[in-house]
């Protein structure tokens, strides 16, 4: 079976680097739930993001869903 996970980053648009990518393998049934968990962590962690760090690097948050298949049994 086919399942979507997703793959986060944060980016420095100051300095022009980002992250390793980050995934909690979470299997996501479809691409649009994928997506709304993605911008749903995306937005816990720019909470978590210091406020003057966020400032000065111009802090971004990437994500991509990629399709893979199921390791669940």
């Amino acid at each position: 079976m086919k399942v979507f996970v997703l793959f986060l980053q944060i980016c420095s648009n100051v300095a022009g680097i980002c992250s390793d990518y980050y995934t909690d393998h979470k299997e996501l049934k479809s691409y649009k739930d994928c997506v709304l968990y993605g911008l749903n962590r995306s937005n816990f962690v720019v909470k978590e993001l210091d406020s003057k760090t966020m400032d000065n690097e111009r802090t971004i948050i990437k994500f991509h869903c990629l399709e893979q298949e199921s390791k669940k049994v």
